[in-house]
């Protein structure tokens, strides 16, 4: 009986954004049982306490207690692929009508995972469901990175308009691109992802960008039959540094065995020395890059352009003009730690070089792509040399990236 009187009322939630916004406010389950028990008809205090407790996510989680045949509403928002009844699904998450505050798309849904609204609310739906999403327009624009080289300012940039919504690195996006490269789903489903994870800009005039995962450069070639007419950025960095960032702190990626990467196309990862593997891995996206250098629709930017590179070649190149607002508004984010926004950027390029000199040795392949990069950028297609767009193209807040 309670489990029904549980069912009824996720049933009448679903059916009500104003009560799903005001439970999202509650982070105590207390006040989040509260609000629901003086709202609705529903179970004993003690089932829905119990049912507000957030789950831990971690591996045998529970799957979600509502499976739906159709997408859920615009507050919900996709977390990743999961195995429902021996079927690939969605799990998704409610994340209100404008979540995305985080520098990157995992800690948005991390902090979304502790809310009672999601233990109440965290629900499934068959892969199929995409296809609701098949003919959505594009992304506006797409993020490619060798990683550690400014691709996180140039998304909290691009984030810092309230015009823009930025989806970055969503571990989403990189189970159906995964999915797809292997083969077991159709490539279409990529577009339908991207849809969905940027749906807050249904119904409105935002663009979209998706701030891509560092191995999607392995993915290219299929990117650009999906997205043809989408611009894109390849943002690098001297490698030396990229390595010292990598070994201080190492992303998954660069963690051998963590992300195979046969269904990309890259074989003979677990051949490699371990302490090779992070260059190897990285000489790997910066080539899956070069080999697209003559696409018209890419732009090569090197981190030591930044920020001004963002408002001299990357708006342009993704046809944005900037009125004084967003121009402020993104001066501001280029004064920040991307990744850390309460505190301001400090500057580490010196002391990275000489951490480098002094312990590490860049394989002399990898510095041949780095070269490569470098004149990819100066060939063309609206390098970071660009002319600004307008008078006031340029972001005011200027520091030695």
């Amino acid at each position: 009986m309670q489990q029904e009187m549980l069912s009824e009322l996720r049933e009448s939630l679903m059916g009500d954004p104003a009560m799903r916004q005001r439970l999202g406010a509650c982070e105590d389950k207390s006040a989040a049982a509260h609000l629901l028990l003086g709202t609705y008809n529903c179970c004993s205090p003690e089932t829905l306490v119990t049912a507000l407790e957030p789950v831990i996510r971690e591996p045998g989680m529970p799957l979600p207690d509502l499976v739906l045949q159709d997408i859920p509403p615009a507050d919900f928002l996709p977390v990743g692929v999961i195995l429902l009844r021996g079927e690939l699904a969605i799990e998704w998450l409610w994340l209100g009508m404008d979540g995305l505050q985080e520098p990157f798309y995992y800690r948005s849904t991390e902090r979304a995972d502790l809310l009672p609204v999601n233990a109440l609310l965290r629900c499934a739906t068959p892969l199929a469901a995409l296809d609701r999403f098949a003919s959505a327009p594009p992304p506006d624009g797409l993020i490619f990175h060798m990683s550690r080289c400014g691709s996180t300012l140039v998304s909290q940039m691009l984030a810092a308009s309230p015009h823009h919504v930025v989806v970055s690195e969503a571990p989403f996006f990189d189970n159906v691109v995964q999915l797809a490269s292997a083969g077991a789903v159709p490539e279409y489903l990529v577009n339908a992802a991207a849809a969905a994870l940027l749906r807050y800009r249904e119904g409105t005039n935002r663009r979209g960008f998706i701030k891509v995962d560092p191995l999607h450069s392995l993915a290219l070639p299929m990117l650009r039959r999906l997205f043809p007419q989408t611009p894109w950025v390849f943002l690098y960095r001297d490698p030396a540094e990229v390595l010292v960032s990598q070994r201080r702190l190492p992303g998954l990626h660069v963690q051998q065995g963590f992300h195979p990467l046969d269904s990309l196309g890259v074989l003979g990862g677990d051949q490699v020395e371990r302490d090779a593997y992070p260059a190897w891995v990285t000489e790997h996206i910066c080539r899956a890059a070069l080999v697209e250098r003559g696409d018209p629709n890419g732009l090569f930017v090197n981190y030591a352009c930044l920020p001004q590179a963002v408002t001299t070649a990357i708006l342009p190149h993704f046809r944005i003009s900037p009125d004084d607002a967003m121009l402020s508004a993104m001066g501001h984010a280029a004064g920040q730690n991307a990744k850390a926004p309460e505190n301001a950027f400090v500057g580490d390029t010196d002391e990275k070089q000489a951490e480098a000199v002094a312990t590490l040795r860049v394989p002399d392949s990898l510095n041949h792509a780095y070269a490569q990069l470098e004149q990819a950028a100066e060939e063309g297609h609206g390098s970071a040399q660009n002319t600004p767009i307008g008078p006031q193209a340029s972001v005011s807040v200027v520091f030695d990236w």
